[in-house]
């Protein structure tokens, strides 16, 4: 529930302000828990990030996969609670996120249709999105890197790597993320799509990443392919590659 304060303006002078409370409505979701079971979002509802927001537990080794439908739109608060650092998606080691535009085709690998896109955008009003609204999509994998067994994402985004060449955490097929970063050091950034020891069994296809204030993608070791990509607007690298990818 929201408070908002209300007050009118005419030739005659101004109203006393009122305090309104305003419900979120039903078809808004706002997630400010971790997923730590298998779980879905579907495209009839909006989904906000309220905050950092984990897929599994790779600590208490909670493996779960998350299901975003075909023409989903999914929001990061760029307002999140007080303490948190911002709102971003987090894959945990050994879990998967499946965001694929193209789930209820025959032929999945065709072009996805633009009204089955899965957007990760700002939750600001259009034509006031900027870069940096809201930190983007972290995915940690279990495949190799070269700055040795594991390491420690940016942005506190948790441990990747492993020895799965072949690590499977998802697919991203027909997906945007936009207005998306966070530049707190020069050492601790976040992308619009960080790929932390990701492996070959994870599909990226047809995916953009738009006016991100950091980089676009920036793969940390794995092995993972990224096909059919486009990258606009970004405020440093489109591509950024490290510890061996």
């Amino acid at each position: 529930t929201y408070s908002v304060q209300v007050f009118a303006i005419n030739d005659g002078g101004e109203t006393a302000s009122a305090i309104v409370q305003v419900d979120i409505p039903e078809n808004v979701v706002l997630v400010i828990a971790d997923v730590l079971t298998n779980t879905t979002w579907t495209r009839d509802k909006t989904w906000i990030l309220g905050g950092p927001i984990f897929v599994g537990d790779d600590d208490n080794d909670i493996d779960v996969t998350l299901t975003i439908e075909p023409g989903t739109t999914i929001l990061g608060d760029v307002d999140p609670p007080q303490g948190a650092r911002g709102s971003y998606l987090i894959v945990s080691r050994g879990s998967r996120l499946v965001a694929d535009a193209n789930a209820s085709l025959p032929d999945k690998a065709v072009r996805p249709d633009p009204d089955s896109v899965i957007v990760f955008t700002s939750s600001a009003p259009r034509g006031q999105r900027q870069r940096g609204d809201w930190g983007g999509l972290v995915i940690n994998g279990a495949a190799p890197i070269n700055s040795g067994n594991e390491a420690q994402g940016e942005g506190e985004s948790g441990l990747f790597g492993g020895n799965d060449v072949n690590d499977d955490s998802g697919i991203l097929r027909g997906v945007r993320v936009e207005f998306a970063g966070d530049r707190v050091t020069a050492t601790d950034e976040l992308n619009g799509i960080a790929l932390q020891g990701v492996g070959a069994g994870t599909i990226i296809d047809y995916v953009q990443v738009h006016y991100n204030v950091d980089d676009g993608t920036e793969p940390f070791g794995g092995t993972v392919s990224q096909t059919h990509m486009v990258v606009t607007g970004i405020g440093d690298d489109s591509f950024d590659g490290t510890d061996g990818y």
